[in-house]
């Protein structure tokens, strides 16, 4: 997925995921979500100074996605391959 917001400004992207077993079930969850704020905002992540102040969910009008090729993935991939990050769709 490609996001970004609707001026066409970077965002920075943080992915979290954690598994819980559950002992009374046997039961594995395992979850994930993504933050994403305005770019260079690192010091306070990287500080623990973050609290949840910064843990608000975007309005509905600030960003767009759309998926992407696999091949964005790829150490193969030029840097500057624009179409890297063109809408893919099956």
């Amino acid at each position: 997925m490609v996001f970004h917001d609707l001026r066409w400004l970077a965002v920075t992207t943080a992915g979290l995921w954690d598994r819980l077993d559950d002992k009374a079930t046997g039961d594995t969850l395992v979850s994930c979500t993504m933050i994403i704020t305005t770019p260079n905002d690192f010091e306070p992540w990287l500080s623990g100074k973050a609290g949840l102040e910064l843990l608000k969910p975007a309005p509905n009008d600030v960003l767009q996605r759309w998926p992407v090729s696999k091949r964005v993935n790829s150490s193969r991939a030029p840097a500057d391959d624009q179409t890297l990050i063109d809408p893919f769709f099956l």
